[in-house]
């Protein structure tokens, strides 16, 4: 839920009030489900949230801070079928992701495709949380639901006020 707004702050179009407005309700809501967790009105762990949220912030600092390579070392594959042999399929897709996650910020970084990053970063998210609500075998809670929303809109709305005149024109 928080990538789209952390690429509204750190992007190239930043604002220090927009970026101030939209970190104030990512710090609300995101404390509001860990209260709520905290309090054990709302299913789930809280600190299972906080690393999630970690998670996220690390991927996403490596995003920022990725610094793109000539060539790609393939020695770490070594791993896969060491990982198949003891039987860890939770390692492999692991391993996997790990790859895909790498593969992605060397396309983005090495082709010049970031001004696509900050919209890709705001529509992903939805889709995926739109689906998993979408879908009656999943159960999303009213209170993460609400904070989704808000963070999402605020994200849309830091989007609306960063872009510029002659891009709304065309």
């Amino acid at each position: 839920m928080i990538v789209p707004a952390l690429f509204l702050i750190t992007g190239v179009r930043r604002n220090t009030q927009v970026s101030v407005l939209i970190l104030a309700v990512i710090v609300a809501m995101q404390s509001g489900l860990l209260a709520l967790q905290w309090e054990e009105k709302l299913a789930g762990e809280m600190h299972y949230t906080l690393i999630q949220i970690l998670g996220v912030s690390l991927v996403w600092l490596s995003m920022y801070f990725w610094k793109p390579v000539k060539t790609i070392s393939w020695w770490p594959a070594v791993v896969l079928p060491m990982l198949a042999i003891s039987g860890q399929l939770h390692g492999i897709f692991l391993v996997v992701c790990g790859v895909l996650l790498i593969q992605s910020l060397q396309w983005l970084k090495v082709g010049n495709h970031e001004p696509n990053g900050d919209k890709f970063s705001v529509v992903l998210p939805a889709i995926a949380f739109a689906t998993i609500v979408v879908f009656p075998q999943f159960s999303v809670p009213n209170p993460v639901f609400v904070s989704w929303l808000m963070v999402l809109t605020i994200a849309w709305l830091g989007d609306y006020l960063l872009t510029p005149e002659e891009e709304e024109e065309e």
